[in-house]
């Protein structure tokens, strides 16, 4: 695990009782001897709202998908930030349903050519 990362717990209401999720994003680990078996890596996708009234609302309208690439803290010679914070990458917004399958289709959000990334808390 890389110095100074934390997994963290979010807390996400998508009902009126609160539920917590985990939120993993862990590199990939290769076996070696004396080791366990290698595991790939794992960047957990999640939804992201501009607005806590935009979830009650149980619509997509101001909802995007991220896929969470690091979580981590500020060291402390950074100052006394303490908030967990999230290298993300963004996700186009939600297109129309696919009339085939009724599923919405999201592809990755580029900028000059690169995935369009952001820190988030």
């Amino acid at each position: 695990m890389l110095e100074g990362v934390r997994v963290a717990q979010v807390q996400v209401w998508v009902s009126k009782s609160p539920r917590r999720w985990r939120i993993r994003a862990t590199p990939e680990v290769h076996p070696g001897p004396d080791r366990k078996p290698g595991s790939p890596a794992r960047f957990d996708m999640a939804l992201t709202s501009d607005s806590i009234r935009t979830l009650s609302l149980h619509t997509l309208e101001g909802v995007r998908a991220v896929q969470v690439r690091v979580i981590f803290t500020l060291p402390r010679q950074f100052g006394t930030y303490s908030q967990v914070l999230a290298y993300i990458e963004w996700f186009t917004p939600f297109r129309e349903p696919d009339p085939s399958s009724g599923l919405r289709q999201v592809s990755h959000s580029t900028r000059q050519l690169h995935r369009n990334a952001a820190v988030i808390r």
